[in-house]
Order: C-alpha cells, then structure tokens, then sequence
C-alpha cells in the first residue's frame, strides 16, 4: 500500500515539476528561517543564567545630547560603578 503511494507521489512530483521545486524551496527556506529563530530566541533567553545573581543584572546607558542629535552608548565610565554600588 505505501509503495503504490509513493509511486503515485513520484510520478505527480515529475509531472509537475516547476510546482515541485517551488514547493520544496518554500518548505526549505522556510524550515531553515525557523530553526534560526528558534536558535537565536534560545541563545537569548540563556544569556545570563551561569551567573549567581541573575536576577539583579541591569544595563546602564550613557546619554550623550548634543545640539544635533540626541546618542546612547551602552558603555559608562568606569567610576560609575562605584557611585551604583549597594552598601
């Protein structure tokens, strides 16, 4: 019974042709874009976890205004870090 099924599968897949090879390119190009998502999403949320204080983990941005354009910087002078920390 499966052979007489993937018989008439290869035949329709030749017959049709130009429908085959963009169907298999679609199922590819769209398979391989969310398998990359899903990498990526799962890199993101394991950023952070070997460290023992996760929880407390924030991001400081250094705002630099000027008359033409207002910049953020993702790095602080390194004095900063005495002037946060907790007593």
């Amino acid at each position: 019974m499966f052979k007489n099924y993937f018989i008439v599968a290869t035949r329709n897949l030749v017959k049709h042709k130009f429908f085959t090879i963009i169907n298999v390119l679609g199922l590819a190009i769209g398979m391989s874009i969310s398998l990359l998502l899903i990498a990526m999403l799962s890199f993101l949320w394991t950023y952070d976890n070997f460290h023992e204080n996760k929880d407390r983990i924030y991001r400081v941005i250094t705002d630099a205004n000027d008359n033409q354009r207002n910049r953020e910087f993702a790095s602080t002078p390194a004095v900063l870090a005495d002037k946060l920390r907790v007593k």
